[in-house]
């Protein structure tokens, strides 16, 4: 129950007393004497009286709301979208306190009266009402006993969808998490008339696209000159291919990239990237790269360090189509796509009916971890496709055209080990003739 802190006594309106009572005391006894004095000095017999005072505990309520599926079901709905509200209330009664902090035996509390109403409308406990998808309700619970009122509201609100489609029959298409209320909103989400979207880790995304086929730049601006880390996705579509880079840099204050980095994640070219890195003339940093026609540019998951909030990624980036690669340039970083794994690595059979020549691919140090695959002049393949008529042929070729006493110049061997790590190199010794070549 409650405790007592204090209690006052008043005659004719005005105070005469106040008691400042022990911590946590939870009864208290006053004794009072009165008397009178006329105006010749005689005073009268002594009065007293005793009042006990008592703590006080409000009502308990209780109120519950929420969607339901079906009328005359108290199961709550997993997705919140039931159109049924479903409410049930009870109140305990507590009121006068002993010393100990229990209810006083003859507590003279009782409850006057108890509602629950939605605006003007009473309903009852346990009772279902029809609530559309887009609709709130406020369910206020009041309770009043011989001492005081109390009361508490719970409000239903509308309806939610973990994902939700909209479709105006107008061009006016989308889809995100939340219900999509009749203003055409999409709940907790993004207007669904903007062009924007919800990126896979819920981060706002900001798009740019073209239906001019010429090959284009994409310049991303950073609205902000204040010192951030970051990290984003630059998602491509462009002229009928795709590609992904992931950037990040330290945006080091005004007109200073610190530690730019860019990666090739994925591209259906089979070509490299150039990613730039620069500012511009108020000084703000963008990174630019060259998108190709018909394009279409999003960037996604952007990450902030050193402690950094996300901030609206909409208001945070600016994207432009640009001719050329603009303004001041701080880096350049030449992308390169290398295969992780043996699926990545696609091969083709060819057997081509001309004489044609292919590089041999080798990267240097241990077979383990990502390598960049290497070519020189000094390893080589050549075929040709042989015909009823006419010999095919397959030629390895070792060392290259260029002569002794030249600078490039590679001498051919071949070297063979034995089972006790003996070797023998395999290689020309004679000057051959001046079609410098022979058959052994």
């Amino acid at each position: 129950g409650a405790s007592l802190q204090t209690t006052s006594a008043t005659a004719n309106n005005t105070v005469i007393e106040t008691n400042t009572l022990p911590a946590n005391a939870k009864q208290y006894t006053l004794t009072y004497t009165a008397y009178t004095i006329d105006s010749r000095g005689n005073q009268s017999v002594n009065a007293t009286k005793t009042i006990v005072v008592y703590g006080y505990t409000a009502p308990l309520l209780t109120l519950t709301a929420y969607r339901t599926a079906t009328n005359g079901s108290s199961d709550t709905t997993e997705d919140g979208a039931g159109l049924y509200s479903y409410v049930t209330f009870s109140n305990t009664l507590r009121g006068q306190t002993d010393a100990n902090g229990s209810l006083r035996s003859g507590n003279q509390n009782a409850i006057v009266s108890a509602t629950c109403k939605y605006g003007s409308t009473t309903v009852t406990s346990g009772s279902h009402l029809a609530l559309g998808e887009a609709d709130t309700r406020t369910f206020t619970y009041t309770v009043q006993d011989r001492f005081t009122t109390t009361s508490t509201s719970v409000t239903v609100s509308q309806a939610r969808f973990p994902l939700d489609l909209y479709d105006d029959g107008a061009g006016n298409v989308g889809v995100g998490l939340g219900a999509i209320a009749e203003a055409n909103l999409i709940n907790c989400a993004l207007p669904i008339k903007e062009k924007y979207y919800l990126s896979a880790n819920v981060v706002n995304s900001v798009s740019l696209s073209s239906m001019n086929g010429a090959n284009k730049y994409v310049k991303v601006k950073i609205n902000s000159n204040k010192s951030w880390m970051l990290a984003f996705t630059i998602n491509i579509y462009g002229s009928y291919q795709q590609t992904q880079v992931r950037v990040c840099g330290y945006n080091y204050g005004s007109s200073h990239w610190y530690s730019p980095r860019a990666q090739l994640i994925l591209t259906s070219t089979g070509t490299s990237i150039d990613v730039n890195f620069g500012y511009d003339s108020d000084n703000l940093l963008w990174v630019c790269l060259e998108v190709g026609g018909y394009y279409g540019v999003s960037i996604i998951d952007v990450v902030n360090g050193f402690n950094q909030a996300i901030e609206d990624a909409q208001e945070l980036f600016t994207l432009t189509e640009e001719t050329s690669v603009p303004e001041t340039v701080q880096r350049t970083i030449a992308t390169r796509y290398t295969a992780d794994n043996a699926y990545n690595v696609y091969g083709t059979n060819t057997n081509p009916t001309s004489g044609t020549s292919y590089y041999i691919p080798f990267h240097s140090g241990a077979s383990t971890g990502y390598k960049a695959m290497l070519t020189n002049d000094g390893l080589y393949y050549t075929t040709l496709q042989g015909t009823a008529s006419a010999t095919g042929y397959s030629i390895l070729s070792v060392g290259n055209s260029v002569q002794k006493g030249t600078a490039g110049n590679k001498e051919g061997r071949i070297q063979i080990y034995d089972q006790y790590n003996h070797r023998v190199d395999l290689y020309s010794t004679a000057r051959l003739s001046a079609s410098r070549y022979q058959y052994l």
